[in-house]
């Protein structure tokens, strides 16, 4: 029954506590919205890949973030020697600057191309970025704290996130154009290809015989 209550509470704190201090709604809205609007744009667009341009500005916004809950935590500490009263705690601290780190280095392999594609498209992707960037924001204000039961928390809430994701995967419809260039652009074979030079050599070689008549023609008395 204690875990319950813990693991609830813990849940409940998470949801609730940014209405009690709507200071951080200013940070966590515009966040949330960008974020639907990328999901909702890649789930409608199931066959276009999120690009080196996309992930590289992925990385920049974790990276900003962070960096912005890292700046408060440390206003908070230097306001609590006056107060008495402070949020701050080391453990917040280094897990900011994991997630940093994290920033930095999907940054560095979207730029330089270190990574394959597909592994940097997964690791820079929004449902991952900007998870971990409303967790920035959260710990950096001080709406949760590092314990058991807040990582017990935003796990279920991942998962719950990639259910929904899987979901809304298939509700959302494909767009139209996406379907229709995908229809009209069929996979060029090797052997249309080997036709193709064929095609042009017996051309050519037509055209050459045909220069070849003339000239002996011109030669004829």
């Amino acid at each position: 029954m204690a875990f319950w209550l813990s693991y609830v509470g813990a849940l409940k704190t998470i949801f609730t506590s940014p209405f009690s201090h709507t200071n951080i709604l200013w940070q966590l809205t515009p966040v949330l919205i960008l974020w639907i609007i990328l999901e909702v744009y890649f789930d409608t667009h199931k066959h276009e890949s999120l690009g080196w341009n996309t992930a590289l500005g992925n990385a920049i916004s974790l990276s900003w973030i962070v960096l912005g809950s890292i700046q408060t935590i440390f206003a908070d500490k230097k306001a609590s020697i006056y107060s008495g009263i402070t949020y701050f705690t080391w453990t917040t601290f280094f897990i900011l600057l994991i997630l940093l780190v994290y920033a930095f280095f999907i940054g560095y392999i979207s730029f330089s191309h270190s990574f394959s594609s597909k592994t940097t498209y997964f690791l820079a992707y929004p449902t991952i970025v900007y998870f971990l960037a409303l967790t920035g924001i959260l710990f950096g204000y001080g709406i949760i704290m590092p314990n058991k039961w807040t990582f017990l928390a935003l796990g279920s809430i991942w998962i719950a996130i990639g259910l929904l994701k899987l979901i809304f995967w298939w509700l959302l419809p494909e767009n139209s154009d996406d379907v229709s260039d995908n229809d009209s652009s069929a996979p060029i074979s090797s052997a249309s290809i080997n036709n193709e030079k064929n095609d042009f050599s017996d051309n050519k070689s037509t055209s050459s015989d045909k220069s070849l008549d003339s000239s002996f023609n011109d030669f004829k008395f």
